[in-house]
């Protein structure tokens, strides 16, 4: 596994992503927990730290963005919580699954608002809190949304997905709409989904039959240009105490499960003293 930087400790590798892997890790200087990202590519690392000292809620703090060990590395505020992947776990109502819907759509409103694009939306880099607020992980290109399409991934990615000249918050609707229609339904829309009426979608949320439709048209000029536009499609119906709890609970689990899986590698390597808490 690779090593963490000098002035940090106790990582625990938590993910990996198009363009780097994630550490949990406990800054020695300041006393917190931060999570380290080592990045493969520098032009990747300067994109992503711009975006994240824009001080957005919807995106990770940024600490620090430095060199060690021969990579680049982007130490950030970590986000205790749970991948928008693992959702299924919870069972979620079908209102329940609305909510989380509406703050996917809140914080990509914020994203576009601030004239930022993600760039790789997808439930893997979509981080769900226990009070409700959602952030974005993993950005995929430039932070100003002027650049190309570089990092969008198989099943997500727009159509234009690589083209010159592609709108990137365009790009990033095609991807947001295959992705609620995930969130409401428990899958991604099939291809004859749109001429059979989104039969999925009416059986459980007909109200959002239609900026989904719009989110999902084949030519991006006929998309919205922002995810700003949903904020008027769509009602907000809150958060709950009960979903709170139980997305809390889930991350907990998950950390849990993370820890002892890197203090029982430790132990078999011998570092018992690194294993405990």
């Amino acid at each position: 596994m690779t090593a963490i930087p000098a002035g940090y400790s106790r990582g625990v590798h938590i993910g990996a992503g198009a363009f780097g892997e994630v550490f949990r890790a406990r800054e020695d200087a300041a006393g917190r927990w931060v999570a380290l990202k080592r990045l493969r590519l520098s032009d990747q690392a300067r994109s992503e730290a711009a975006a994240l000292a824009g001080g957005l809620p919807c995106l990770p703090a940024l600490y620090a963005i430095f060199s060690a060990r021969g990579s680049d590395w982007i130490s950030m505020e970590y986000v205790h919580g749970l991948p928008l992947r693992e959702l299924s776990c919870l069972e979620l109502s079908e209102t329940d699954a609305i909510r989380v819907a509406q703050g996917l759509v809140r914080a990509m409103a914020t994203l576009h608002a601030f004239g930022c694009a993600h760039g790789d939306l997808k439930p893997e880099n979509i981080l769900l809190e226990p009070d409700g607020r959602i952030r974005l992980l993993d950005l995929g290109f430039s932070a100003t949304g002027a650049a190309a399409i570089t990092g969008a991934s198989a099943g997500y990615a727009a159509p234009e997905a690589g083209s010159k000249g592609a709108d990137p918050r365009r790009s990033d609707l095609w991807s947001l709409g295959l992705t609620l229609h995930e969130i409401l339904t428990g899958a991604r829309p099939g291809s004859h989904e749109r001429a059979s009426g989104w039969p999925r979608l009416r059986a459980v949320a007909p109200e959002w039959i239609s900026p989904v439709a719009a989110l999902l048209m084949e030519d991006p000029c006929q998309r919205p240009v922002s995810a700003e536009f949903l904020l008027r499609e769509i009602p907000d119906l809150g958060w709950s105490a009960a979903l709170a709890e139980r997305v809390e609970g889930e991350a907990d689990r998950r950390l849990a499960g993370m820890l002892a899986a890197e203090a029982e590698r430790l132990v078999g390597r011998g570092r018992s003293r690194e294993a405990l808490p």
